[in-house]
C-alpha cells in the first residue's frame, strides 16, 4: 500500500501548477493605459490563486503603448499599485508609438504613451530606475534626446539591455547620421551589468564614449547609423575586442584616411560571432578591412556604398580574412548599398565582368562550412564556377543562395538539380539547395514561368525561390549591370 503524499509537498506541487497556468494563460507584458488585465481575474479564483498570482515575477514587464485615455493620474497611480506587487524583482519597460499613423502625422503627440501630458522621464523611467534591467524606448527625436540626456550618472545601476530608436528612423533603420558637436551621455556611467546597446537617435549625442565602452560586459552593440571614422572604429572595437559578440557599424573613408594607417594596428576579436558593417567610399583605403581578425565569426554582412561606379570587390582580401574563421562561419551576405550623390553622375558602363573567378573560388573554398551565400548585382559568377557548385567541389554544405546573372537560366537549373540529385553518400555533411534567389536581365522574363517550373519540380517553390528582373539603363539602354 503507498502512502498518501504529504500535504506539503502536494501543495508545493499545485502551486506550480497554478504557476506553469498562469505564464501560459496571462500577457507577458502589462499594458498601459491599463484596463484589464487576465491576471486580475484569476485572483479571484480563490485564495490559492491569489497567492499565486501575487509572485513578483507576474508583475515586471510593462509595455507602454499610444491608446487614448484622460484619466492621466489615474493611470500613473495604478502603474505604482501594478510595479509595488513586482517587489524588487527587476523591471522591463517598453515604450512603443502608435506605427499606423506614424507617417501620416509624425508629429503628433498622441503617437506615443501620455501623449504628452504625462513626463516619461520624471513620472515613470526615474522613479523605477534602479531596477530597470531592459529599457527600451521607441519615441520622437526630441523625447528620446530629453531621456538619454536625462537620466543622471549611474541610475540605471541594474540596467542590462538599452534599445532607444527615434521612430523617424523606424522605416530606414539603416539611415546614417554623422556626429557633429557631441555630448556625453553619463547615463552610460557605471553600468557594471550592461550587455546590450542599440542606439538610433540624434546625430548631435555621442553614444560612442569611453563610459559605453568601459561597461566590462558589454556584449552586443548596434550604431549602425553613427558614421565613424576609421579610427574611431578600430579604437571601440579595440576596447571591446574581447567581450563584444555581435557589432554592427558604419564606417566612412576620405582621401585622408589611408594617412593614419601607421597609426592603425590589426585587432583581433576573439568573441565576435555576427557583424554587419557597412563601409562607405572604401576605395580611398581598400585594404582597410585587413586590420580586422575575425577567428570565431558566424554571420557576416559587408555593404559598400560608394561615390564612385567603377568599384571592384577583392575577393582575395576576404578570402585571407575569412580563412581564420574557416570552421565557424556558416553565413555571408556581400552587398551593395545605394549612395545617393547630391548631384546627378553620368552613366558608366560597369565593368562587372573583370571579376576574377579565381579569387571568387578561392573565397568559397576558404569558407568550407557556409550554408547562407549572397552576392551583390555587381559581382559576376562564372560559367566554370557554376559548374564547380553543381558537383559540390564549392560550398558542399551551402542551401541558401542569392546572387544575379546574365547566363542562361538552364545553366542555373541545372546546377541547383546536380546538387540536388546527386547522390549523397554522407547526407549529413552534404546539403541540398533549399533557397534561391535570382536576378536575371529583363530579356529572359518570358522564360519565368519555365524556370519556376523547373525549380519546383527539384523542391523549391513558393518562397524558397524567388526571382528578379533588372530592367535597361536609362543611361545606355542595356545591362551594363550584367556588363552587356
Amino acid at each position: 500500500m503507498t502512502s498518501p503524499i504529504p500535504a506539503s509537498i502536494r501543495a508545493l506541487a499545485l502551486a506550480s501548477i497554478r504557476r506553469a497556468v498562469v505564464r501560459r494563460s496571462v500577457a507577458e507584458e502589462i499594458t498601459l493605459p491599463f484596463e484589464k488585465d487576465f491576471r486580475l481575474q484569476l485572483m479571484l479564483i480563490n485564495r490559492e490563486w491569489q497567492d499565486t498570482m501575487l509572485s513578483e515575477e507576474f508583475w515586471t514587464k510593462y509595455r507602454f503603448m499610444a491608446l487614448p485615455f484622460t484619466d492621466t493620474v489615474h493611470q500613473l497611480d495604478t502603474l505604482r499599485r501594478l510595479v509595488a506587487r513586482s517587489g524588487s524583482e527587476p523591471l522591463t519597460f517598453r515604450f512603443l508609438v502608435d506605427t499606423n499613423r506614424l507617417m501620416v502625422q509624425p508629429n503628433d503627440p498622441t503617437l506615443y504613451f501620455g501623449a504628452g501630458s504625462i513626463d516619461i522621464l520624471r513620472e515613470i523611467i526615474l522613479p523605477y530606475a534602479p531596477r530597470i534591467r531592459v529599457l527600451r524606448c521607441f519615441l520622437p527625436t526630441l523625447q528620446i534626446t530629453r531621456i538619454l540626456r536625462g537620466i543622471p550618472e549611474g541610475a540605471l545601476q541594474s540596467l542590462e539591455v538599452a534599445d532607444f530608436a527615434c521612430f523617424r528612423s523606424f522605416f530606414h533603420p539603416r539611415s546614417l547620421v554623422g556626429k557633429q558637436k557631441a555630448s556625453k551621455l553619463v547615463l552610460f556611467k557605471f553600468l557594471p551589468r550592461l550587455k546590450s546597446v542599440r542606439i538610433y537617435a540624434h546625430s548631435t549625442i555621442n553614444v560612442l564614449d569611453l563610459y559605453l565602452l568601459s561597461s566590462p560586459g558589454l556584449t552586443k552593440l548596434d550604431a549602425g547609423n553613427f558614421v565613424l571614422s576609421p579610427e574611431d572604429f578600430m579604437g571601440i572595437i579595440g576596447v571591446l575586442r574581447d567581450v563584444l559578440e555581435v557589432g554592427l557599424f558604419t564606417v566612412q573613408f576620405d582621401a585622408q584616411s589611408c594617412y593614419v594607417a601607421h597609426l592603425l594596428d590589426q585587432v583581433v576579436m576573439s568573441s565576435l560571432e555576427i557583424l554587419l558593417i557597412r563601409y562607405i567610399d572604401l576605395f580611398h583605403w581598400p585594404d582597410f578591412p585587413r586590420l580586422v581578425s575575425l577567428p570565431v565569426m558566424k554571420e557576416v554582412r559587408i555593404e559598400r556604398a560608394d561615390s564612385v561606379w567603377d568599384t571592384r570587390w577583392n575577393f582575395s582580401m576576404y578570402a585571407s580574412i575569412f580563412s581564420a574563421s574557416s570552421d565557424t562561419l556558416r553565413q555571408l551576405v556581400f552587398s551593395t548599398y545605394p549612395f545617393r550623390p547630391s548631384g546627378n553622375r553620368l552613366h558608366v558602363r560597369k565593368e562587372r565582368r573583370r571579376t576574377s573567378y579565381t579569387e571568387l573560388e578561392a573565397l568559397f573554398r576558404d569558407v568550407p562550412n557556409l550554408t547562407r551565400l549572397s552576392l551583390p548585382l555587381d559581382v559576376y559568377i562564372h560559367v566554370e564556377t557554376f559548374a564547380k557548385l553543381a558537383g559540390r567541389e564549392l560550398l558542399p554544405k551551402c542551401y541558401a543562395f542569392q546572387f544575379a546573372t546574365d547566363v542562361d537560366a538552364q545553366v542555373i537549373l541545372a546546377m541547383v538539380a546536380s546538387r540536388n540529385r546527386l547522390l549523397d553518400p554522407t547526407p549529413s555533411t552534404l546539403t541540398r539547395v533549399s533557397e534561391l534567389i535570382l536576378t536575371l536581365p529583363i530579356s529572359q522574363a518570358a522564360r519565368e514561368q519555365e524556370l519556376r517550373l523547373g525549380m519546383s519540380a527539384l523542391g523549391l517553390s513558393g518562397s524558397a525561390f524567388g526571382i528578379h528582373f533588372a530592367t535597361t539603363c536609362q543611361g545606355c539602354k542595356g545591362h551594363c549591370c550584367f556588363g552587356l
